[in-house]
């Protein structure tokens, strides 16, 4: 059994962070013929919310704005849908991914939501805020195709610590404001030296998988416009394998939906084509998932 993408959506029209994520779902289910209540499982993996909201889980916020399986009366369906938020930094999806792969052993569940989207707490825009307002969803399905989907996941730190980049609540300096705003700090050469772990490591990586590099796409996190160029570079896949984001900012932890969605809007990829998705994050950290269309 293996999991694939089946469908994927975006959103940009909105400032909040529940309504970005709601319209992203909302654009990626239309693209099937699955019904809200089919969902078994909602991970969200956004980072910058409303308000700076924790508690209750933003997963159960999207779910209910989304409708999905909220009345057990009104909607006669065998299907519950456990919601949950799961955060790793910009990288948050692929460990969605990871942990959906393990959940959907399970016998009867199909369908599972990866959930992002991220803006300022506040709403509005602020030029010390460096993340582009984006929501995206990806609706996984449970295949019997071991050929396809993802094949496998890699996840590694660096022996040192490295914060790198951080975002907290001042509250000495927002005091009663404090659920409006945030503080992000982006350490100095963190851009640089999180680009040459990741190319090191996505070159380990496709060594010890044997992967095509001329079959081979890129998808990374984008923390910078040329971040995705940066790694490539150091992993020996070529300018135009890479799936560019640049017009899009930094859209942080929807960076993968984007970019999936326009891999596949443009139709850049192939058949029996590999995509890496790549993630990097303070720690420093790095996340690899193998997919195969």
């Amino acid at each position: 059994m293996n999991l694939k993408i089946t469908a994927v959506g975006t959103s940009t029209a909105s400032n909040s962070s529940i309504q970005l994520a709601t319209e992203a779902i909302a654009s990626c289910l239309k693209k099937t013929n699955i019904n809200h209540q089919e969902i078994d499982y909602l991970i969200n993996v956004g980072i910058y919310r409303d308000e700076n909201m924790v508690e209750p889980s933003m997963a159960a916020l999207i779910q209910k704005k989304s409708e999905i399986n909220l009345d057990f009366i009104k909607f006669n369906t065998p299907v519950t849908t456990f919601s949950f938020d799961l955060m790793n930094g910009a990288s948050g999806a692929i460990n969605a991914f990871h942990v959906a792969s393990n959940f959907m052993k399970t016998k009867d569940k199909n369908y599972c939501l990866v959930v992002s989207s991220d803006n300022h707490p506040g709403g509005q825009s602020d030029k010390n805020f460096p993340i582009t307002k984006y929501g995206g969803a990806f609706l996984l399905e449970k295949s019997k195709d071991t050929n396809k989907g993802f094949q496998n996941f890699y996840f590694t730190n660096t022996k040192d610590l490295e914060i790198g980049f951080e975002g907290y609540i001042d509250l000495d300096e927002y005091t009663t404001s404090s659920r409006t705003n945030i503080t992000i700090v982006q350490h100095a050469n963190y851009i640089q030296k999180l680009g040459i772990f990741l190319g090191n490591e996505v070159l380990a990586y496709m060594k010890k998988n044997q992967l095509n590099v001329s079959n081979t796409l890129l998808i990374t996190t984008q923390q910078s416009s040329d971040f995705s160029f940066q790694v490539a570079q150091i992993a020996g896949i070529p300018e135009d394998q890479v799936i560019s984001l640049k017009k899009f900012g930094n859209p942080h932890t929807s960076c993968f939906a984007i970019g999936f969605e326009h891999l596949l809007e443009q139709e850049l990829a192939k058949k029996n084509q590999n995509v890496l998705f790549v993630g990097g994050t303070g720690g420093l950290s790095c996340s690899i998932a193998w997919y195969k269309l």
